[in-house]
């Protein structure tokens, strides 16, 4: 009996050992967010399974932890992914198919009468306003209590680009948009005289016109207004990228600010150098240079801010700052 009985303790402990033993546990357990660009709706789906009942009879609660400065929400709408009907296995203790946000905490406790049920996969998704700052994506993690007690597990993240963005699919990572090279530089400071003007940008997220995406150059003082300005590409085809709404190759100069319209089924894509020129006549009247600034819209929002343009060239045909559109000097 004795001998029997140590067999048996023997077994169980080679089975712990050899990680044959159960374990209650999240066997699912990913999430994947919508939008990683600074200040913008996202929208995070969750995705999970459990091996084991949770059930509200045993008041029993999912938490996701380390959503690291996501907004703080009393009352989360919780929307369903795949018909699993997944929202409404929650609430927040006033509204089905709620959960509760605070301090990066997700707290989803079970509906009267629900039961997340093991082996059965269930999908949600809520959204949120990212934070107005950058950052990297943090260690998510999942718990459970009630039913079971199941200690905190990562939450699978894809590492797939999102946006341009690498790594972009992890929540919550947030990219602050910005033109990393925003270079501009004019041929002639002569008043009156022809002048062809050259852009070169490079943006660390795409702009697609999937999304209404338009850059704007705002600065170049008296420059002629015209609707239809031709542009020239010099590198990567950055004509081609945009129209004045009805062209492709084609922007819009009013009040000194040129409108591109990045043209339909075109992108400015993320880490690619793009440059285009256009010509315009100078003034008559001499001027000096002006802070010239390049901004976005549409997939992303670019902060004014971060958009002063710079140029290679200073000076030009001897003429101090000749190089900086749009410095005009009589002959």
């Amino acid at each position: 009996m004795v001998a029997g009985t140590a067999r048996t303790l023997g077994l169980l402990v080679l089975s712990v050992l050899s990680g044959t033993a159960s374990a209650q546990t999240f066997t699912t357990r990913s999430m994947c967010q919508s939008n990683p660009i600074a200040g913008s709706s996202n929208t995070i789906t969750v995705t999970i399974q459990t091996d084991v009942n949770l059930a509200q009879a045993d008041s029993s609660v999912v938490t996701i932890s380390g959503l690291i400065n996501a907004p703080d929400a009393a009352s989360l709408a919780l929307a369903s992914v795949e018909n699993s009907m997944a929202n409404m296995l929650f609430w927040e203790g006033t509204t089905q198919g709620e959960g509760a946000l605070s301090s990066g905490t997700l707290t989803l406790t079970l509906f009267t009468g629900k039961t997340v049920l093991a082996g059965t996969q269930y999908a949600f998704s809520f959204t949120i306003t990212n934070p107005s700052g950058a950052q990297d994506a943090p260690t998510v993690t999942i718990a459970a209590s009630g039913t079971a007690s199941i200690p905190p597990t990562w939450m699978v993240a894809p590492d797939s680009p999102l946006l341009g963005v690498a790594k972009g699919s992890k929540p919550l990572l947030v990219m602050l948009p910005e033109f990393q090279v925003r270079k501009i530089g004019q041929s002639n400071p002569l008043a009156g005289g022809s002048n062809t003007i050259t852009v070169t940008i490079q943006s660390n997220v795409n702009l697609a016109q999937s999304h209404g995406s338009v850059v704007t150059i705002v600065g170049l003082t008296n420059a002629p207004d015209t609707w239809s300005l031709a542009l020239t590409s010099v590198e990567n085809h950055g004509a081609d990228l945009f129209s004045d709404g009805t062209t492709q190759g084609m922007g819009s100069l009013i009040s000194g600010t040129l409108t591109l319209k990045v043209h339909r089924y075109q992108t400015v894509m993320a880490g690619m150098q793009y440059a285009f020129s256009f010509t315009i006549l100078n003034p008559i009247t001499e001027q000096d240079a002006t802070t010239v600034t390049i901004e976005a819209s549409g997939t992303a929002e670019f902060p004014y801010d971060r958009g002063a343009m710079s140029t290679d060239t200073a000076d030009l045909n001897r003429v101090t700052n000749g190089g900086k559109p749009i410095t005009v000097v009589s002959k």
